[in-house]
């Protein structure tokens, strides 16, 4: 009789390690009811997919094209637009004509193997330009003026002259004339 419980035994720690091993995977893969629910968080719908978890050895037009070849599948695709630089690294924005198409196309391609990786995809938390410009509400300096503001400079948009020391000595030296000359 040991010798079931010896075998008892094995088996039990040859399921735990199968459901450890399984665990693992589901860490690192996620599964099709979680990729589903990415996109769908507090963003509403939008006409343009934020990509990322993209191949970050793809040079960019490669990366562009690519992108456009995918996506232009589920609808007509404005614009596709995909930075190298250290914080955009390995993520895109695609843009659609209609809400529709970028719906569609969201639920169909969330963990989709792109160039080894699977892509996660979310609506984009904001207009694009191109969208802004077909409705007429593009400003090409609303970015720019943000800056500014941050920075403090005032609405008017003139950051105002510091008086150097030297302006300042000139200025105490000469006294008031109050009769207008």
């Amino acid at each position: 009789m040991p010798q079931l419980a010896v075998s008892l035994a094995t088996d039990a720690d040859a399921h735990s390690r199968a459901v450890s091993s399984s665990r693992d995977a589901r860490s690192q893969a996620p599964s099709r009811r979680e990729m589903a629910n990415w996109g769908m968080g507090d963003i509403p719908p939008s006409h343009t997919v934020y990509i990322n978890n993209l191949n970050d050895e793809l040079k960019k037009e490669e990366l562009r094209t690519q992108l456009y070849c995918l996506f232009s599948q589920y609808g007509v695709v404005l614009d596709v637009v995909a930075l190298k630089s250290t914080k955009m690294r390995g993520q895109a924005f695609v843009t659609f004509r209609d809400i529709a198409s970028s719906t569609q196309a969201l639920h169909s391609l969330q963990g989709f193997a792109f160039f080894a990786k699977p892509m996660r995809l979310q609506y984009a938390k904001g207009k694009a330009n191109v969208i802004a410009q077909i409705e007429g509400t593009y400003d090409p300096l609303s970015k720019h003026k943000r800056k500014l503001v941050e920075f403090g400079v005032p609405a008017g948009g003139k950051k105002e002259k510091a008086i150097s020391a030297p302006a300042l000595a000139v200025e105490a030296r000469e006294p008031a004339r109050s009769d207008g000359a």
